[in-house]
């Protein structure tokens, strides 16, 4: 039987386990280490990490994607390019 290395709850009393290798922690006791963390640090938010950007964006047409591929990949065929630009 699991049980949560911090409140030791079951984890048929628990909607989220997150375990690791000898640890298990549940949702109740994530948010509960969020508000420490966030008074520890003065009560400022703790950040998430920025996702990283990407070239490709909405206003892309799939010309400027193969151009953006040509720097990059060595291609067979042309039909493969143009099918990969189409997709993304």
């Amino acid at each position: 039987m699991i049980l949560m290395s911090f409140c030791g709850r079951s984890r048929k009393e628990v909607l989220v386990l997150v375990q690791g290798e000898d640890v298990a922690i549940c949702e109740n006791c994530t948010l509960q280490a969020n508000k420490i963390v966030e008074e520890e640090l003065g009560g400022s938010k703790v950040k998430s990490p920025k996702k990283k950007k990407t070239p490709f964006n909405k206003s892309m047409t799939p010309r400027k994607i193969n151009e953006f591929l040509d720097h990059y990949v060595n291609w067979s065929g042309r039909s493969q390019k143009n099918t990969l630009s189409s997709c993304i």
